[in-house]
């Protein structure tokens, strides 16, 4: 099951990045006025998935390293 919870949260930071990508590109274009609080909401969003996906890898590299 940890598998399938990775892939979770993997799954949940590539969409938080996508929609992160298309507020972003929406600003540059000029077609929307910005909005920096969704934008901030995203890059939270994001950084707390950075953390669990290194969490996650940490406990594996540790699982892997006890006798």
């Amino acid at each position: 099951m940890a598998d399938a919870g990775f892939s979770s949260i993997c799954a949940d930071y590539e969409e938080a990045a996508e929609a992160l990508r298309y507020w972003q590109t929406l600003i540059e274009k000029g077609g929307r006025k910005p909005d920096t609080r969704v934008i901030a909401e995203y890059q939270e969003l994001i950084g707390e998935l950075e953390a669990e996906i290194l969490g996650w890898l940490d406990r594996v590299r540790t699982d892997r390293l006890r006798p």
